[in-house]
């Protein structure tokens, strides 16, 4: 099973007065579960529900416990930080099209289980979120696994296996945000539709059909990865022509351990497009982009390529004020205390450096990039698939086999110029 890296949660972590780290659980849309005869020991302890329901319950317990697993293996930025599961509780949260469901997992049956693990000492409550006397309202439940849950995880690991809760997974995402935030909505299947779905199930089928190893953290050693975890979907935003990311679970893994994989045995290597987002917009217009968007002689790049990010997908100056402050409060506090840093200066070196940034920036703008974005990445990707190449895709950089870094440069290449008509720059990972 590999690492998983994630961020601070802000609002848990200022409700609360100290650091959380949460990863969220979506059993509504979990593909993924550790299944094995432990959990149908630990259900049967539970006795949480009837016979008729038992595989639900078992399929929510495989949810909860790969989960907790994945926080067993957490990289925190921050040793100090608290990792946490935050879990839902609103029957809202379990509402979704007929097309995306992919598991038997319900409302009631769920926070049933919950409760019964937090019973016999398993969970521990971190925060009781949402709406209510005492409550924070707008934020969602956060547990703890306990030692407990810990002690008999490491025991029972080596008889669980991950596995997918249903083969018939939607793999075509579409995500649209109304009054009550972002949710799945259903479409008309056409033309359009069932290609974007047989490209995607196509790269995964080859993927999966292929021996892929990584570094397991928790064991410090190999492991064959699961093929679950190389099962992708692509995610649109509004319609299919805006967003489209394509997302497996195994390119959540650190950097650090990604160049740990081995395809077929092969040692591997990662190539990605260089401030692939900046250059763009400028191939867009038909100007030449700078040899690196996001170089300044004083200014360190990560900082400079966090701040244009968030410009880029502002639609005004104001706005985009607004969240470079949060950038520097909540990432580069120390260095902006100590270099005299504000948002106003920021904003300002990035539109000196970049003015065609200021005429592009808008709140929709990520999504034609992301679409433009995934629409290379999935041409290259094809292309790799139908030579029988396996090939890890994390938005613009891909990981390959060390005989096949030649041809992918060639089809990164080639694949922008088809598009935007100028050749990108790549960079060795």
């Amino acid at each position: 099973m590999p690492s998983l890296s994630i961020s601070k949660d802000h609002n848990a972590s200022k409700a609360l007065g100290s650091l959380i780290y949460t990863l969220p659980v979506t059993p509504s849309t979990s593909r993924n579960g550790l299944m094995g005869e432990p959990l149908e020991e630990l259900a049967d302890y539970l006795g949480v529900v009837s016979k008729r329901y038992r595989p639900s319950a078992i399929q929510a317990l495989s949810v909860i416990t790969y989960n907790v697993h994945r926080l067993s293996c957490l990289t925190l930025s921050d040793p100090m930080g608290l990792p946490v599961l935050g879990v839902p509780r609103r029957a809202q949260g379990f509402s979704v099209p007929s097309r995306y469901k992919v598991n038997q997992i319900g409302h009631q049956l769920w926070c049933k289980v919950v409760d019964a693990l937090e019973a016999i000492g398993f969970l521990e409550v971190v925060l009781r979120g949402y709406k209510g006397k005492e409550h924070m309202a707008g934020l969602r439940s956060l547990y703890r696994p306990t030692q407990a849950f810990s002690i008999w995880l490491d025991q029972v690991i080596g008889r669980l296996q991950l596995e997918k809760l249903t083969d018939d997974a939607e793999p075509l995402l579409l995500v649209s945000k109304g009054p009550g935030g972002r949710r799945l909505v259903d479409y008309r299947d056409d033309q359009t539709t069932q290609l974007l779905r047989r490209q995607v199930q196509f790269i995964s089928n080859v993927c999966q059909s292929h021996l892929v190893e990584g570094w397991i953290p928790k064991r410090l050693a190999m492991g064959k990865i699961p093929p679950a975890l190389i099962n992708y979907r692509r995610h649109f935003r509004d319609g299919f022509d805006q967003g489209g990311r394509l997302f497996s679970p195994l390119q959540s893994i650190p950097k650090a351990h990604r160049r740990h994989l081995r395809f077929d045995g092969m040692r591997t290597i990662e190539l990605d497009y260089s401030s692939h987002q900046p250059r763009m917009c400028y191939h867009l217009k038909g100007l030449r982009a700078p040899e690196d968007c996001y170089a300044h002689p004083t200014i360190p790049r990560p900082l400079l390529k966090a701040a244009m990010t968030r410009i880029m997908n502002c639609g005004s100056v104001t706005q985009a004020r607004r969240s470079i402050q949060k950038v520097l409060h909540e990432a580069w506090l120390d260095y902006s205390v100590d270099t005299g840093m504000t948002a106003g200066v920021l904003l300002e070196t990035v539109f000196e450096l970049h003015p065609l940034i200021k005429e592009l920036m808008s709140n929709d703008l990520w999504m034609r990039l992301q679409y433009l974005e995934s629409s290379i990445a999935l041409g290259v990707m094809e292309r790799l698939a139908k030579d029988d190449r396996p090939c890890l895709g994390i938005h613009d950089s891909f990981v390959v086999s060390e005989d096949v870094e030649d041809q992918l440069r060639l089809l990164m290449i080639e694949e922008y110029e088809k598009r935007l008509g100028y050749e990108p720059c790549l960079t060795k990972v």
